[in-house]
């Protein structure tokens, strides 16, 4: 056997003498202490290698902390800190290795503060204690709470003190400005501005006002101030702290104009114009005119008191009952509508129409009867039957005193009134019986009338319709009576005429019952003591009345003149015995001459 044998040896890189602070990195290894150490590995030769470390530590050192405190700045190790902090500082020790030293290091810093003050006269400085009163600045100086230096200055004006005062009188508030502050009640008030003290003494008085409502056409002048105002607004006058307000509403004038036509009447704002006419209505500021024409067409009211019944003329209607009747027509000119009203009163009664001549103031030349008493003015405004001495004719169913108008007396003509005239109603079954008389007039062509107009048929009031006999007397005449009744009625009245209707005679009578007088009959005349005959001669004959009323026979030539006696047979107004016109002539003609003691008897029953 062959033995080829290497032999590789073991090396050594050497020994290392290392000095190190703190610590040595070798071969992947840190040591921190001094000593020797080896490292083992494989040299190339794949054998072991051995390498030593001689290894001296040096270590790093610390001198320690130091702990300051001091005021705005530090000066260490050539440096100037001014903020508190902790410092450090290295550098190299005897072994060479880093010495670091600590400081702790608190700076507190002086301080300072400034005053700026502005007072008056004089100013204590409580910093110091100190009392200034002068303007300047001053300083002083302190420890502060750090035990550092603190610096006080103080910036001070002084400024002499000074005041004034004012007096205000208002209404309601005073802004004060000085202190720009609003006061509402009186007193004195103070103010300090720069050492300069105002003082207000102030009178508040509470406002009063009064407010008028006014609204005017146009303009309006108002007596508080005035002013004539022509725009409406609200407009105020003061006078001290009192208000006069005026709330004022102007409105322009404005017109208008209606024309209108209308029949009787026309309402026109509640107001009844019956006249035709230019009206005018003012509403406010308007100013309205109306033109009116009114036709003359109207409603008419009659009252009417009639006797029996009453033909109305408007309608042609007649009414025998009291009462308000209405008739309404159109007037054809107009076209209105008429209406007419009667308010009646119906007197209850009937109506006689008769017609009778007297013997005595009958003319034969004009058939008529003369009128001579009406012009003499000697017939009585009231009639004469009632009293002395023609009281034999007395009253029944009316109280008699019957009265006629002057008016009535003055009437000239055919109708002209004679005289008064007296008539009776009696009973149809019973002649005798008087049931109404009446006193009536008469007129010259022998109407019987009634008094109260003289022309109207004679009314008996409150006399029942039916069937009555008439009679008819004068107060020197003889009566007479119809021969049979006659049929009366309340409105269309009954006529007669007694000078040729028939007539009551008695047969135990010998002379007519009437007068003829050519182709008329009359009453006879002259029964001039009216005893309802006529006598010439014998007791209680008619002369002797004649001459009575004269004076007797030593005076038969003598005149009565302008009188109204039942001896003044011819009804002239004069009583005569002897001579022209004298009444006794009548007298022995109604007997006869040739018979002067017959007598002239009235036929009637009674």
């Amino acid at each position: 056997a062959t033995l080829i044998l290497t032999i590789n040896h073991s090396s050594s890189t050497g020994n290392s003498s290392i000095t190190a602070c703190n610590s040595y990195l070798w071969n992947g290894v840190t040591y921190t202490a001094s000593g020797t150490y080896t490292f083992t590995s494989l040299n190339a030769q794949n054998c072991v290698n051995t390498a030593t470390l001689t290894l001296l530590i040096n270590y790093s050192s610390t001198n320690g902390g130091a702990t300051i405190t001091v005021c705005d700045s530090y000066l260490w190790n050539g440096v100037t800190y001014t903020n508190s902090g902790t410092y450090t500082f290295t550098s190299l020790n005897a072994q060479n290795c880093v010495n670091t030293a600590t400081l702790i290091l608190t700076i507190n810093h002086s301080s300072t503060s400034s005053q700026t003050t502005s007072v008056c006269d004089s100013y204590l400085w409580s910093v110091n204690g100190v009392t200034y009163t002068a303007s300047g600045t001053y300083t002083s100086t302190s420890l502060n709470a750090a035990g550092c230096l603190h610096t006080s200055t103080l910036n001070l004006t002084i400024t002499p003190s000074s005041s004034s005062s004012s007096s205000a009188s208002v209404c309601d508030s005073y802004l004060w400005t000085v202190n720009n502050v609003t006061y509402t009640a009186s007193g004195t008030y103070t103010y300090v501005s720069n050492c300069h003290t105002y003082t207000l003494n102030l009178i508040i008085t509470a406002s009063t006002s009064n407010t008028t409502i006014n609204s005017s056409c146009n303009s309006y002048l108002w007596s508080v101030n005035n002013v004539t105002y022509t725009a409406s607004g609200m407009y105020t006058v003061v006078s001290g702290c009192h208000s006069e307000i005026l709330n004022l509403t102007i409105t322009p004038n404005t017109t208008s104009t209606l024309n209108a036509t209308a029949c009787g009447a026309y309402i026109w704002y509640g107001t009844t114009y019956t006249a035709t006419g230019t009206y005018t209505h003012i509403t406010g500021c308007l100013t309205e005119t109306l033109n009116l024409t009114i036709l003359t067409t109207f409603t008419y009211n009659s009252t009417v008191t009639a006797e029996g019944c009453y033909l109305w003329t408007v309608n042609g209607a007649t009414y025998s009952v009291s009462g308000t009747y209405t008739y309404t027509t159109n007037n054809l000119s107009t076209g209105c509508s008429e209406t007419y009203n009667l308010i009646l009163t119906v007197i209850p009664g009937v109506k006689l129409s008769a017609n009778v001549l007297l013997q005595g103031p009958y003319d034969v030349t004009i058939g008529l009867m003369h009128d001579s008493l009406r012009v003499k003015g000697l017939i009585p405004g009231t009639e004469p039957y009632t009293s002395s001495p023609y009281n034999k004719f007395f009253s029944l169913n009316e109280s008699g005193s019957e009265t006629v108008a002057p008016s009535v007396l003055t009437v000239t003509g055919n109708n002209a009134i004679v005289d008064w005239i007296y008539l009776e109603l009696r009973s149809a079954s019973n002649p005798s019986t008087i049931v109404a008389t009446k006193r009536a007039l008469l007129q010259r062509d022998g109407d019987i009338v009634n008094n109260l107009d003289g022309v109207s048929p004679v009314f008996f009031a409150n006399i029942a319709t039916g069937s009555y006999f008439v009679s008819v007397k004068h107060r020197d005449h003889l009566g007479v009576m119809t021969s049979s009744a006659l049929a009366l009625t309340n409105c269309n009245s009954a006529t007669f005429n007694f000078g040729t209707g028939a007539v009551y005679t008695m047969g135990s009578i010998a002379n007519a019952p009437r007068k003829a007088i050519g182709i008329v009959n009359a009453l006879w005349s002259a029964d001039c003591n009216n005893n309802k005959n006529v006598k010439y001669n014998g007791l209680s004959n008619d002369k002797d009345f004649v001459l009575s009323a004269i004076g007797g026979a030593g005076m038969a030539n003598n005149t009565l003149n302008n009188v109204y006696r039942v001896e003044d047979a011819n009804m002239d107004g004069k009583v005569r015995y002897n001579g022209t016109d004298n009444d006794r002539v009548l007298i022995i003609n109604n007997v006869g001459v040739n018979t002067p003691n017959n007598i002239i008897n009235q036929h009637t029953p009674n």
